[in-house]
């Protein structure tokens, strides 16, 4: 009777086999997951390839998941174990990427901001002209009706399109500089010079920082700033998206996107350590907001948390909240910083699908006395 019962609890050859397939899927899982769970803390411009790596982790991440879910219908014992500690060291990293806020904030700020890459107005579906692109981001931004305005890739920028501009979405003033091509921002209150306007201007492309006076309501410091992309290519990205698409000179693609990808996150290193450098240190209210190009598992996005910033998603988003809707999946590379003089209303990701990036806005208030 013992032996037949042990016989019964025997798996059979292709159970076997399912199992060593998502045993050796989880152990590469594992692998990929620790990582991520220790890439924040490298720096890239000294070891670049955990960077690299981290870019899967929400991909991985699942397939981990579904390896998890497979060994158990499998009963396949101590085996679980692996996609289980998986999923354990995911914690932090899931903390940091994902917003556990499933229902709709009913109550909004007394200040409202956007920020949006409208990637050269370039229809991501292909069926619309620039100017088609330009309609419709007028029509989001008037639906939105927000109080500040951040552009991101938005081409050049003269006085004369830039007042037509402001006078559609119905902004009095607004603000750019020829040398930081296609950075603008538009605002419904004055835009008044701090010390480091210039030095933004003149000695780094980085990005734009601007006092917001908005009369008795106060003040507060907004500073835009667009990181270094990848500069990915379409033939790159099939070369990751599908590995059968082998053609001529696919080895070509792979060796360009690796040195890309080292290039992109070293210099978004440099260009935050700055921008961290030069934040003003008083106790004005500060939103630092834009396109930084890189996700919550890496190390930009951590030096920059752990200057005491908060990330305006993971208090009041909810679920993966990818900003970049390209052919890379499940990325948020799109962000509003701010520090405790800002009390975060809510935030919302428009799901409007023009540009390869989606509008993200914050509502918020103004926490202790006013600046005026």
């Amino acid at each position: 009777m013992s032996a037949n019962n042990t016989k019964k609890k025997e798996h059979s050859f292709f159970q076997k086999l399912f199992i060593t397939f998502f045993v050796i899927i989880g152990l590469l899982c594992l692998i990929c997951l620790f990582v991520c769970l220790v890439n924040p803390f490298i720096d890239p411009t000294l070891f670049v390839y955990t960077s690299c790596l981290s870019l899967l982790f929400w991909p991985v991440y699942i397939v981990n998941i579904i390896v998890f879910v497979s060994l158990l219908f499998l009963r396949a014992g101590r085996f679980v174990m692996i996609p289980l500690l998986a999923l354990m060291l995911s914690v932090p990293c899931v903390m940091k990427s994902f917003g556990f806020r499933f229902f709709e904030e009913k109550t909004e700020g007394e200040f409202k901001i956007m920020s949006y890459n409208v990637g050269n107005y370039m229809d991501i579906k292909k069926e619309k002209t620039k100017e088609e692109v330009k309609d419709d981001l007028v029509r989001i931004i008037n639906e939105q009706n927000p109080d500040v305005i951040c552009l991101i890739e938005s081409g050049y920028w003269n006085d004369k399109n830039a007042r037509e501009f402001s006078q559609k979405i119905k902004c009095d003033y607004f603000y750019f500089n020829e040398e930081l091509v296609g950075k603008i921002l538009f605002s419904k209150y004055l835009l008044e010079d701090i010390q480091q306007t210039s030095l933004y201007n003149n000695e780094n492309k980085v990005g734009i920082m601007k006092l917001v006076n908005a009369g008795e309501k106060g003040s507060f410091l907004i500073e835009m700033v667009h990181l270094v992309s990848f500069s990915i290519s379409k033939e790159e990205i099939s070369f990751v998206n599908d590995a059968k698409n082998y053609v001529d000179g696919s080895d070509v693609y792979g060796k360009s996107l690796l040195k890309k990808l080292m290039m992109g996150f070293k210099k978004r290193t440099a260009d935050t350590d700055f921008i961290l450098s030069h934040l003003k240190d008083n106790e004005l209210p500060f939103i630092l907001c834009g396109d930084f190009n890189d996700t919550p598992v890496s190390y930009t996005y951590h030096i920059i948390r752990s200057t005491g910033l908060h990330d305006a998603f993971i208090e009041k988003g909810k679920g993966i909240g990818e900003t970049y809707c390209g052919n890379l999946p499940f990325l948020r590379i799109d962000y509003v910083w701010h520090n405790n003089k800002i009390d975060n209303q809510s935030f919302k990701i428009i799901k409007e699908k023009i540009s390869d990036h989606y509008p993200i806005v914050m509502t918020f208030n103004l926490i202790g006395d006013v600046v005026k």
